[in-house]
């Protein structure tokens, strides 16, 4: 997850800018939106990690706060991973219940 265009005016960013750099075009601060990035990257990789663990629920909760946070075609694909994991668990739950 990059961000490659400012929120306000669109600008194409280059990605070795510095993080409190603010766009080079209408001057916005882009501090906020960065710091939005890589809170979401980090909740992404729990995901992952719990989903790797066999962790459903928690993987699930972990990729919703990155999608609310960026939303990503990663992200979003970390979520659907999770809600198979979930149903999954459910339905062997439900089999050996």
């Amino acid at each position: 997850m990059r961000l490659d265009r400012c929120p306000a005016c669109k600008a194409r960013l280059r990605g070795d800018e510095p993080l409190d750099q603010p766009c080079r075009r209408c001057g916005a601060d882009l501090g906020l939106t960065r710091r939005a990035e890589r809170q979401a990257e980090a909740a992404q990789r729990r995901a992952r990690q719990a989903l790797a663990a066999g962790e459903g629920a928690l993987a699930f909760s972990e990729a919703l706060r990155a999608l609310r946070l960026v939303d990503a075609p990663s992200t979003r694909q970390t979520v659907a991973a999770a809600l198979i994991c979930v149903a999954r668990l459910r339905r062997d739950q439900e089999d050996s219940g």
